[in-house]
């Protein structure tokens, strides 16, 4: 293949560096892959002053508050669409990932494994980010940890196990 050629492909190839559908945003829910469920965000209301993730089945009219935030929120499924990535976007200096599971309704910090392995580089940094950024297979979650500030520099990728039943790892 020439090198125009690939040249071409890596310009036509879409950026992946950031995966998933955030929200609030255009559009307002995403589909699991298997279609089963859909995910989608709500605006606040009486019972509560943050927006809101809620889930419903395809089989069901109803839906279901899973998640609050209050800022943005990055959400993905796993390719099996048996969970939920989703990355909270809490504040301008931080955000953090965890998945959730709609089968046991719980919820698991994939970012633990990862801010545990920096210490003190975590502790000491002013900004601290742990984003999603895809799920390489169904039990593996891609994640992007970085933050700056008072010596605490770091900028790490890493690929975390998942569990199907969303305990952590």
């Amino acid at each position: 293949m020439s090198r125009l050629v690939i040249l071409a492909l890596i310009v036509l190839v879409p950026s992946t560096a950031h995966a998933g559908q955030a929200f609030p945003g255009e559009p307002r829910e995403l589909k699991s892959p298997d279609g089963a469920l859909t995910v989608f965000w709500w605006e606040p209301d009486a019972a509560s002053p943050k927006r809101s993730l809620l889930l419903r089945a395809a089989v069901s009219p109803k839906s279901w508050r899973i998640y609050e935030f209050g800022r943005s929120v990055l959400v993905e499924w796993s390719p099996r669409g048996h969970l939920l990535a989703i990355t909270d976007r809490e504040t301008s200096d931080g955000s953090t990932t965890s998945v959730y599971n709609p089968d046991t309704r719980e919820f698991a910090d994939v970012c633990a494994p990862a801010v545990r392995d920096l210490g003190a580089r975590w502790t000491e940094a002013n900004r601290r980010y742990c984003e999603l950024t895809g799920w390489p297979s169904p039990g593996r979650l891609r994640l992007h940890l970085w933050g700056s500030g008072r010596g605490g520099d770091f900028d790490l990728k890493t690929t975390v196990p998942v569990s199907a039943t969303a305990a952590p790892p």
